[in-house]
């Protein structure tokens, strides 16, 4: 099906400009292999771009003239027209999700200026850019960044690693929004918004490797200078997540899950055990969720269960120490507003995550203007903690109270 595809879509590209009978053996034998140069640039995997760069005839200018072409073929913008018109329909479901507009800027071809693996689109990091304002991660300020196609917001270095690590391991000054592997030849892009207080970048319709566009991801990283709206509350960092279809890639999984190396979702540090967070490791295709830490099945976690979901946390000043951080609640994160009618029954789940590894979580509420006939229940684990209370509202016509005020007095209580 993907080759039928391919060859609709590259149908009109010219023919390589090289004879075949004056290659090398190894080119020659990747030509034969898909069908000519066009095709082989759009469907090789790592080893054989491994070949292919290390061959003193490659031409990256060539390349990259591929990709664009097949990138604005009429099947592939009908396509990205089609799936951005899904996700504005889905808006109401994301309400941390901003659709980039014409003030963001798309990472193109052409501005992937460090390759390795299998090159163009598919493992490339783009920066430095420099930052308008210092970026406080856990105590270290920085003033420039990359963004990398693997998910990664690096400080200090390029990352093209396509094998996810469970945090604090990863060896890298990193915010990870969904470290995994993504390959955009099919599907995909990356947009970026700088401001003078906050950065914003959205990776949309990301397909999987190796050169897989059934399934796609869009999520959303923002993070802040210190005491910045952007993010608000305090926080530096706003990690969303508008449509999480795939976990894993083909390197050790199959139909983009259920392989050896789960996406990770975090923040972590070069060098440090302490300065840490992270949310979990994804590797199935379901909503189940089994807390942020441990690699065996068991403790692993499904993409499904971050749609619509964000996390806002606070990564600036040295200290480790990290408050539990609201999972669920009525806007699945950082919703400020609850709407409460006359003769309506309200079922409010408040959620929150210890990043923290042995971290415990407990909930208590005060403060709160419910009725007598209120009946708050929690549950409590050593990761995770959930509380249901159940209020039928027959005091006023309509009350709007601020959830996130709430959110903020559980976390200060909560601070371990």
């Amino acid at each position: 099906m993907r080759i039928f595809t391919l060859l609709l879509l590259l149908c009109a590209l010219p023919a390589s400009f090289e004879a075949q009978e004056s290659l090398p053996v190894e080119i020659s034998s990747l030509y034969s292999k898909y069908g000519g140069f066009e095709f082989a640039v759009m469907m090789m995997d790592r080893d054989e771009w491994e070949v292919y760069r290390a061959w003193e005839g490659y031409d990256q200018s060539a390349v990259i003239a591929v990709i664009e072409r097949h990138q604005s073929t009429p099947e592939y913008l009908a396509k990205k027209e089609s799936r951005k018109q899904q996700r504005l329909m889905r808006s109401g479901e994301c309400d941390c999700w901003i659709e980039p507009s014409e003030s963001y800027t798309e990472i193109t071809p052409d501005m992937q200026q460090f390759t390795g693996g299998a090159g163009i689109d598919v493992d490339y990091s783009h920066g430095p850019l420099s930052l308008p304002f210092n970026f406080n991660l856990f105590g270290i300020e920085y003033s420039e960044f990359y963004i990398n196609s693997k998910g990664l917001i690096s400080f200090t270095e390029p990352v093209i690693d396509w094998t996810p690590e469970e945090l604090p391991d990863a060896n890298y000054n990193i915010i990870a929004g969904f470290w995994a592997d993504a390959d955009y030849r099919l599907t995909g892009d990356i947009y970026y918004r700088i401001t003078p207080e906050a950065v914003y970048v959205n990776w949309v319709d990301v397909g999987y490797y190796n050169n897989h566009d059934d399934r796609t991801i869009s999520y959303q990283v923002v993070f802040s200078e210190d005491g910045s709206i952007a993010v608000g509350d305090g926080n530096n960092v706003q990690l969303c997540y508008e449509s999480m279809q795939w976990a894993h890639g083909d390197v050790g999984g199959t139909g983009g899950c259920c392989g050896t190396d789960p996406a990770t979702v975090g923040v972590d540090v070069l060098n440090n055990q302490d300065n840490f967070v992270q949310f979990g490791r994804f590797n199935f295709q379901d909503d189940s969720y089994n807390g942020p830490y441990g690699g065996g099945p068991a403790d692993q976690d499904g993409c499904f269960w971050l749609n619509g979901k964000d996390f806002c946390l606070n990564v600036s000043g040295s200290d480790p120490n990290q408050a539990p951080i609201p999972t669920e609640t009525p806007g699945n994160g950082c919703a400020d507003t609850l709407y409460v009618c006359l003769n309506d029954t309200l079922d409010l789940n408040i959620g929150f995550l210890a990043p923290e590894d042995g971290q415990t979580v407990s909930i208590s509420l005060s403060n709160v203007p419910l009725s007598p006939t209120t009946a708050p229940t929690s549950k409590t684990t050593s990761l995770i903690s959930t509380l249901s209370l159940q209020e039928r509202q027959t005091m006023w016509a309509l009350t709007c109270w601020k959830s996130r005020l709430l959110m903020m007095e559980l976390q200060r209580r909560l601070q371990s």
